[in-house]
């Protein structure tokens, strides 16, 4: 049975907090969506292109393709009608085959509200928990569902790619997703689980059961780290694409992060954080026990 540990959660706070303040800043830098945010606004401006980004970001769930091709994809299809370019993107990406009637109906919704989400694109600095909230009200979701944090994620990645100043990031959740439920399990603040089980069926169990005690989990790392859970996110999720993509070999994780992330030494062992329990299945023989310790 799934569990959160209290412990873990203060050792991994004062581990990043360790890290120094340009933890999060290294991480966007390195993230392909921030390289696509910087690539869209260059075709559309800032206006236009948060409008276009906060609708991929609110489309951007269960994936049938990974992230950052789906991002890279999107800042291709981008041009100078952010509402033709958001229905043709949805209507045309790989990415989105699944479920594409709801994306395109969600998006239809999303444009209908443009003039009243543009407004919310002006003044000298963007209130980010404030625009949480609108945007939930305007799709008729939960301030604290993945997408809606995702877009607000990601109108803080437009704000600094553009130079505009914005505010109330801080108690913003951790959009949960496969890769930040994955990272949950094999960094040990989920434990209860067996070495020898399906990790890509757990991480979206967990995705799915326990959204929840996720946010609560990374919350509080936040809250002891000094790092916002909305920040913690860029470092979760592209650790957590090399997790996936090595198959979760340890060696292969470590390969994925140096030459993708080209991280300094004391940055890769806080990294390697995220990977930890990893690390000790690939060195336990017993491959039934449980992580309870």
């Amino acid at each position: 049975m799934i569990f959160f540990d209290s412990k873990r959660v203060e050792e991994l706070a004062r581990l990043l907090s360790q890290s120094g303040n340009d933890f999060y800043e290294f991480f966007i830098e390195r993230d392909p969506q921030y390289t696509a945010v910087r690539e869209i606004l260059s075709k559309m401006g800032f206006s236009e292109g948060a409008f276009y980004i906060v609708g991929v970001a609110i489309v951007s769930y269960m994936l049938a393709t990974r992230g950052e091709e789906h991002w890279m994809t999107a800042a291709s299809i981008a041009s100078g009608d952010p509402d033709q370019s958001l229905l043709s993107f949805v209507e045309s990406s790989a990415s989105l085959r699944k479920f594409r009637v709801a994306r395109i109906k969600r998006i239809q919704k999303y444009i209908q509200a443009k003039e009243e989400i543009i407004e919310a694109f002006k003044g000298e600095e963007i209130d980010l928990g404030e625009f949480s909230y609108k945007l939930a009200e305007i799709l008729d979701a939960d301030v604290n569902d993945k997408t809606i944090l995702f877009a607000s994620k990601m109108l803080l990645y437009t704000c600094r790619a553009a130079n505009i100043g914005f505010k109330n990031f801080e108690k913003l959740l951790i959009p949960v997703d496969y890769r930040v439920s994955l990272v949950t399990l094999t960094s040990g603040l989920a434990k209860g689980w067996r070495c020898n089980e399906n990790l890509r069926s757990l991480a979206g169990s967990l995705r799915s059961r326990y959204r929840k005690e996720v946010q609560e989990a990374w919350r509080r790392v936040g809250e002891a780290s000094g790092i916002p859970p909305i920040l913690l996110d860029a470092p979760i999720w592209l650790v957590g694409g090399c997790i996936d993509k090595a198959e979760f070999n340890p060696q292969e994780i470590l390969r994925c992060v140096r030459e993708n992330l080209a991280p300094s030494p004391n940055l890769l062992e806080v990294l390697k954080e995220f990977w930890r329990v990893l690390d000790k299945c690939s060195n336990n023989t017993r491959q039934s026990l449980l992580f309870f310790e």
